[in-house]
């Protein structure tokens, strides 16, 4: 978004340089008046779809046996509702504390305490089952104007040795992006 602001200010400038200069060699004067309305993109989360619960469910420890093994991928969605179009469509960015041994991953809450599960994080794709690292932008979604759905899924994923049984929750959020 500021790479079109910035190319389409510097296009303004280079047009006001070219006119004062053609001003200056006439005799006579013209006054121009410039407004510039800038609607850039803006999309919403669409209205009760701000907060989000994504159960991954109950998974057996044998299940994630070796470095790498996953769950079973588990879909979710995020709803938006774009005022303007968007050409190039948006991606998501999504943040939260990286585990400390796979800092691409989701680190589980409570990580250390004695309840919790220990040996692996949450890793997130998108509709092309891509691994999206935190803090990295997917790939870009189509966000025509009015209502538009972007599919994600997640997965535990095993990050070392021993894996423990407990509680594997983790919090995310995410920002919008327009490239």
């Amino acid at each position: 978004m500021k790479r079109s602001i910035v190319q389409h200010f510097l296009f303004f400038v280079f047009i006001c340089f070219s006119f004062e200069n053609a001003i200056a060699q006439k005799t006579s004067q013209a006054q121009f008046i410039t407004q510039i309305d800038y609607h850039g993109p803006t999309c919403q989360v669409t209205a009760n779809k701000e907060t989000q619960s994504v159960s991954l469910g109950e998974i057996e420890k044998s299940m994630l046996k070796e470095p790498g093994d996953m769950s079973p991928s588990v879909p979710f969605n995020i709803y938006l509702n774009c005022e303007f179009d968007t050409p190039a469509g948006v991606q998501i960015i999504f943040d939260g504390v990286p585990a400390s041994d796979a800092p691409e991953l989701l680190a589980l809450n409570g990580q250390g305490t004695e309840n919790a599960a220990s040996g692996i994080g949450i890793a997130l794709f998108d509709k092309q089952g891509k691994a999206i690292p935190l803090h990295e932008a997917s790939s870009a979604y189509p966000a025509p104007v009015g209502e538009s759905t972007l599919p994600f899924s997640a997965r535990y994923k095993v990050i070392e040795l021993p894996v423990s049984s407990g509680p594997a929750n983790a919090t995310a959020t995410f920002q919008i992006l327009y490239p």
